[in-house]
């Protein structure tokens, strides 16, 4: 439930293409990484939180590439609904029913690349699905089952109300009727934090592993002779904040002599040139810049909403503002 089969040939290619592929199996995720090299997979286990944001590290744009049968696209919903959670992009590709991405990927690499540059965003791939499947009442219950636990899941309140208008457009429903039903939904179902503390959580977490990871190679390169160093220690804390910096410190002092050398040999393993280290790091830092900057957007959402239910017009405005400066610099 915390490992991602193939992340450890996918990452920079991930990075470089600013969007993961994710499948479910271990031939689908050989398969695809002919074709798509930025392919992860699950493998053997639902997708978990855990699993996004080990994807998180490196982008924030996910395309699902699951079998086209009923438990497949389940499965993609499912994993939708907890990509929504922490705000990623999501497309969903169409695969043929009875088909997995291992027959496509293998047999026609062409019709792949296809189907993979024809994603739909989530929203409208479930639309589309809701409106060829049913009519009357039962679309309306799909509506509530299927559409708006999606709008709900969404931490971006911004993103909810452009959801709230293409789900009003393309299904015919009024979007004063769809946010009524949101709220009656809302307070029918008790929640221990808001998804704005979830996502808030979740990003701080993420910026305690970067803190971390910065914390191992400080260490590792002060524990070396300065002809012997990578990179010069200075280097791997500077651009950045104080508490940042306090924090990779204290990981570094709380290592004990044996975790020291442990660290270092697997460190030194991992990144072989003085080159291969300093991208790394940089791209650490630049990952933990963004990180900041989603904490700060989370806050600022929680805000929109405790505005929103004030009815500030002034201070929504303000917040909104912000809100769009914060997403300019992501």
């Amino acid at each position: 439930s915390k490992e991602l089969y193939g992340l450890h040939t996918a990452k920079q290619h991930i990075r470089k293409n600013n969007f993961a592929l994710l499948v479910e199996g271990q031939v689908d995720l050989i398969m695809s990484q002919q074709v798509y090299p930025n392919t992860v997979a699950s493998s053997g286990t639902a997708l978990t939180p855990q699993h996004l944001q080990l994807i998180k590290r490196f982008c924030n744009r996910v395309v699902f590439v699951y079998d086209g049968d009923s438990a497949g696209i389940e499965a993609t919903y499912r994993g939708a609904l907890i990509a929504l959670t922490l705000d990623f992009e999501i497309k969903i590709a169409l695969l043929p029913e009875g088909k997995d991405p291992a027959d496509i990927a293998s047999t026609d690499k062409e019709a792949y690349k296809k189907m993979i540059a024809e994603a739909l965003p989530v929203f409208d791939y479930y639309i589309g699905y809701i409106s060829n499947k049913y009519t009357g009442k039962e679309r309306t219950f799909a509506l509530e089952g299927k559409i708006l636990p999606l709008i709900q899941a969404s931490v971006n309140p911004i993103e909810q109300d452009r959801y709230i208008t293409m789900v009003s457009e393309k299904l015919s429903i009024s979007a004063d009727s769809i946010r009524q039903r949101l709220a009656q939904l809302k307070s029918q179902t008790p929640q221990q934090a808001t998804q704005q503390e979830y996502a808030t959580e979740k990003a701080e977490s993420i910026a305690l592993d970067f803190e971390r990871e910065l914390g191992l190679i400080y260490a590792w390169q002060r524990s070396l002779k300065p002809e012997n160093q990578f990179i010069k220690p200075e280097s791997i804390i500077s651009d950045i904040n104080q508490d940042m910096v306090s924090n990779i410190k204290s990981v570094a002092e709380n290592l004990s002599e044996d975790e020291l050398g442990t660290k270092s040999f697997l460190l030194e393993n991992l990144y072989k040139t003085a080159i291969i280290l300093d991208n790394e790091v940089q791209e650490i830092k630049k990952r933990m810049g963004q990180t900041s900057l989603t904490i700060k957007l989370e806050i600022l959402k929680q805000e929109l909403k405790e505005a929103t239910n004030r009815q500030d017009k002034d201070h929504i405005d303000l917040i909104k503002q912000n809100i769009n400066d914060l997403l300019k610099k992501l």
